[in-house]
């Protein structure tokens, strides 16, 4: 008779088996891209496209005449796209920074779910491996997003400098800046909760050298 999996075999799971599918959906992607490019019916963008744009709601607005608006009522565009072509290598750069960091910061973040999810199948839960790849997690989470998100609304307000007249503009790192609450808070539940089963593993340590 075919017995039933346990699930104190791996105390990751499911976590583990989303984070594994996750990750081979993102190497089909690039897989995908490689392929379209190579066969030219894609490009790496923003290496290889000759207009790139940037949306910015902190600029300028412009109010939009629409017909059907009640008396005493306006409709205004705050999100504006700013598109640059030709386009320069360093407006290339500058633009891969702010609309690609995010991505690589969540593909790093994968890795290391994988990474901890390996600690608990070999190692289990209450080791001082779970709980130091657990800490470099929480640490990414906490603060890594918001370092990312800083570099991208800088990378984002200079792409901007380079299309927009100073004189006319004045354009901040800030403007489009969000503070990235929810990774924060999660990064600190994991701290925590590695330091809860670091010292979880120390007493299990002390408890074996009493018996």
């Amino acid at each position: 008779m075919k017995q039933k999996n346990n699930p104190l075999d791996n105390p990751a799971e499911p976590a583990a088996a989303i984070v594994r599918v996750l990750l081979a959906l993102v190497a089909l992607g690039l897989i995908v891209s490689i392929a379209s490019a190579v066969f030219g019916s894609g490009s790496f963008h923003p290496f290889t496209a000759d207009r790139l744009c940037e949306e910015s709601g902190s600029v300028t607005q412009r109010e939009l005449a629409i017909e059907g608006l009640r008396p005493g009522t306006a409709a205004l565009a705050t999100e504006i796209r700013f598109c640059a072509g030709p386009v320069t290598v360093w407006q290339r750069v500058l633009w891969g920074v702010a609309n690609l960091l995010g991505t690589v910061v969540q593909l790093g973040l994968l890795v290391f779910a994988h990474r901890l999810a390996t600690a608990v199948r070999d190692s289990g839960l209450h080791t001082a491996l779970t709980a130091r790849r657990l800490r470099v997690l929480g640490w990414l989470l906490a603060a890594g997003c918001v370092t990312a998100s800083v570099i991208e609304s800088a990378a984002s307000a200079a792409f901007l400098a380079t299309v927009l007249d100073p004189g006319r503009y004045n354009v901040v790192w800030y403007m489009n800046w969000e503070f990235p609450l929810w990774p924060v808070i999660l990064g600190c539940v994991l701290l925590s909760l590695a330091r809860i089963i670091r010292i979880g593993s120390e007493l299990e340590k002390d408890l074996e050298g009493t018996v």
